[in-house]
């Protein structure tokens, strides 16, 4: 029907704006002033002119150059002024005999000027490689706001169609209830759904504001400079292949920044071990001696003796800090690689997720739309969807429309009015488990709970009952069960008093939503049976391909000679005893063939004709029917692994997928303290190259459960993690309590009967439209 119109189009839109975080907005026409609109690289321009960030930067970049010019400079030399041999006594009595020597004395740095230099411009380039790090950081964000201000103006048209949509439902019943050909609660739940759109669409309209003013301040601005940005949210990128990406992992400027830091700290280190040796000082002057009216020229030269302070702790400081860079290098890059591997997969989801809903379901639910408009301009269908006669959970036991709202008593509970006779219900869960408590009044009189009997049936979903009864307690009558999650039934309350029978019927539903069959089709909803399952424990790792060293051949001359013809090539596939090359003997001069010893790919070749061959190696052949994979195993992981531990090896896209076990494990730790545990892997199809990134689960343990779901089910609802129940075509929450899980099951500890049938696929779109309903716990 309409409201389910309105949801569906604010859901597929969300999902396509998903999808679509990664593209370059296209510029298309608009009707606003050019000045008033932002293109998407004017805005990345601007960024990366007038950032406040980036002017910063180049304030600190200003700062190390002042370093560097002020490293250059030398030790400024000294002029000193001696008297000797004055004011004494005897014949050194006055001045007649003093000595006074005018001297100038300079620091020969022995080499530190040049490696403070060094250090100095290598500050400088490790700057600008943080500057060009925090550059493409910078316009990443501007790109991601200005895709969210982009996302929120689709938002707003989409949900300004969604007002005019309801506004068009609204008129429509209100013409049908006029008519007398629909009841009036029709009417207030489609004013209702109006009203929460209207809401929406004034949230939307603050959230693009939002983003536009966080958009302009990524320029410098305090306010937007523009009322709208322009591109095409709904077109999708074609991802470049993920083999693609992760090999140029290595050329990001977050991996080459620690190229200029390696460089830095080893200036650095040459520094520190030039500030071992002590500076020396030289100095000449010229001497007057008065005693004998005569002029000498003088020099000198003092040497510090490096008896104990030679600089060792700065220059095990200055290691200690090189040797760090290439660790802090490998744990970045690996952080790169996760995180470009977990971020490929996103999108590559949501790419298939967005044509999903714009392919099959979308047409769909417009054909539904056009079906359901035609139903109810017939009378066939109401306004719930439901035929108008057999709306009977919307009355209650005395024959009247139940209220969109339930009325609210003194103790917050939902009031049941049958004349003068009122019974307030509630459910309350403080300090205990959730129970119902009622109170009577009779003419706006309370009336004594023991001059009452209640008793209520609960029906849930699957015609599953649930009959209470109620004691005395205090001023209240307290329900002898615990009404459990989720709080989702059809109430019917009997109330007796002085003779009288009052009944009332009502639903309570939450977390519930009835889609058709053909609809769920559309969806893709795939559904399964909650039963026993194997929960694999498995611990994730990293790593990589590599060659497998025992099928690794290098091949040398058996005897020194010239290299007379080489009949191989880097590449090529030899068979075992083909020919490589023909030497000459060096002793016997007589010319002798080596052969392949192994079959395989020639990796190296460093032999041509006409050299001798000098002992050295001259090629070296790689089988690579089986290869290992090396995987890199944490030391909080270490202890659960060990030789013959099956594993599950995947490539770093998804493309292929590898079973073995780990054959051995390396004693010695990595620089990043993990330990390396290879796996011998069949590559007979030569899928597996080396040097290829791989990702793996080393299993630990096996735990076989009684009941258990697949983790593609699971969805958040309230503060439970949840699947979803299919009984028919009615969808509703089961609360679970959880165990163990692997990457595809998870134990059920509780909230679910086996064999009940949940949805394991696309649960997330039963969520939205259980949120659209507004279903909420209300009790």
């Amino acid at each position: 029907d309409r409201f389910m119109w309105v949801s569906l189009t604010r859901r597929v839109g969300a999902c396509c704006l998903l999808a679509s975080a990664s593209i370059a907005a296209l510029t298309q026409e608009v009707s606003a002033s050019e000045s008033a609109i932002v293109k998407l690289e004017d805005a990345i321009t601007r960024t990366l002119e007038r950032n406040p960030t980036l002017v910063a930067f180049g304030y600190q970049i200003e700062a190390q150059q002042g370093r560097v010019t002020q490293s250059r400079l030398r030790p400024n030399p000294e002029l000193g002024v001696t008297i000797e041999n004055a004011l004494g006594s005897g014949e050194f009595e006055g001045i007649d005999r003093a000595e006074t020597t005018l001297s100038l004395s300079w620091v020969l740095e022995r080499g530190k000027r040049e490696r403070r230099v060094a250090a100095a411009n290598a500050g400088v380039s490790l700057l600008e490689s943080e500057a060009e790090v925090t550059r493409l950081d910078v316009a990443a964000e501007t790109a991601r706001l200005y895709l969210d201000s982009l996302a929120n103006q689709e938002r707003l048209k989409r949900l300004q169609e969604a007002v005019t949509l309801s506004e068009q439902t609204v008129t429509a019943v209100k013409e049908r209830v006029q008519a007398g050909r629909t009841p009036d609660a029709d009417l207030a739940r489609a004013e209702a759904s109006l009203a929460y759109v209207r809401l929406d669409l004034e949230d939307v309209e603050h959230e693009l504001l939002t983003s536009n003013y966080r958009l302009a301040a990524q320029w410098g601005e305090r306010q937007p400079d523009f009322i709208q940005v322009t591109g095409n949210i709904e077109l999708l990128p074609k991802p470049e292949e993920f083999e693609h990406l992760l090999a140029r992992v290595d050329q990001s400027p977050n991996v080459f920044r620690y190229l200029s830091q390696q460089r830095l700290r080893e200036a650095e280190l040459r520094l520190a071990q030039a500030d071992a040796k002590p500076n020396w000082r030289v100095n000449a002057g010229i001497r007057r001696i008065e005693g004998i009216d005569e002029q000498a020229f003088v020099a000198g030269i003092t040497i510090p003796l490096a008896m104990r302070n030679r600089n060792q702790g700065g220059i095990a400081e200055a290691r200690a800090k090189l040797q760090g860079v290439d660790a802090d290098r490998i744990a970045t890059q690996l952080q790169i690689e996760t995180h470009l591997f977990a971020r490929y997969q996103e999108l590559q989801h949501s790419l298939h997720q967005t044509k999903t809903l714009r392919d099959e379901v979308l047409p769909r639910v417009e054909q539904a739309l056009a079906d359901t408009q035609s139903a109810y301009a017939s009378g066939i269908m109401g306004c719930s969807g439901a035929s108008s006669e057999n709306d009977d959970s919307a009355k209650n036991g005395h024959g009247e429309v139940a209220e969109i709202e339930p009325v609210k008593g003194p103790n917050r509970g939902r009031l049941l009015i049958g004349g003068d006779f009122v019974l307030e219900l509630a459910i309350f869960e403080t300090g205990v488990p959730p129970e119902f408590r009622v109170w009577v009044t009779n003419a706006g009189a309370a009336v004594a709970p023991e001059d009452v009997s209640v008793h209520a049936t609960l029906t849930r979903l699957g015609d599953v009952k649930d009959e209470i009864s109620f004691d005395v307690q205090d001023d209240f009558l307290r329900g002898d069960t615990v009404i459990y999650e989720p709080h989702s039934f059809v109430v019917s309350i009997e109330a007796k008093h002085r003779g009288a029978t009052h009944r009332w019927r009502y639903a309570n539903f939450e977390g519930r939503t009835r889609i058709g069959a053909d609809v769920a089709e559309a969806f893709g909803l795939q559904t399964d049976l909650a039963g026993s399952a194997t929960i694999h424990e498995t611990i994730a790792v990293y790593g990589r391909v590599v060659p497998n060293t025992e099928k690794v051949s290098s091949i040398t001359a058996r005897f020194d000679g010239v290299v007379r013809s080489v009949d191989v090539s880097i590449g090529d596939t030899v068979q075992r005893g083909q020919k490589l090359a023909t030497i000459e003997s060096n002793e016997s001069l007589k010319p002798y063939g080596i052969s392949a010893p192994i079959a395989g790919i020639v990796t190296e070749r460093n032999a041509n004709p006409g050299e001798q061959t000098a002992a050295r190696q001259l090629f070296k052949i790689v089988d690579i029917s089986t290869v290992w994979a090396e995987l890199s195993v944490f030391p909080s992981d270490r202890p659960r692994v060990s030789t013959g531990t099956p594993v599950t090896i995947n490539a770093a896209d998804g493309g292929l997928e590898r079973s073995g076990v780990i054959s051995q494990l390396n004693p010695v730790a990595e620089a990043n303290q993990s330990v390396l545990a290879r796996v011998v892997l069949d590559n007979s199809d030569g899928a597996l190259v080396p040097g290829m990134y791989l990702t793996g689960e080393i299993q630990v343990a096996e735990h076989p459960v009684p009941l258990a779901v697949k983790r593609t089910g699971l969805q958040a609802f309230r503060d439970f993690t949840v699947v979803y129940a299919q009984i028919g075509d009615e969808y509703e929450v089961r609360m679970l309590d959880l165990g163990r899980q692997d990457g595809e099951w998870i134990e059920v500890l509780g909230g679910l009967e086996p064999g009940t049938r949940y949805v394991t696929t696309n649960s997330y779109l039963i969520k939205a439209d259980i949120e659209k309903s507004g279903a909420s716990h209300d009790h």
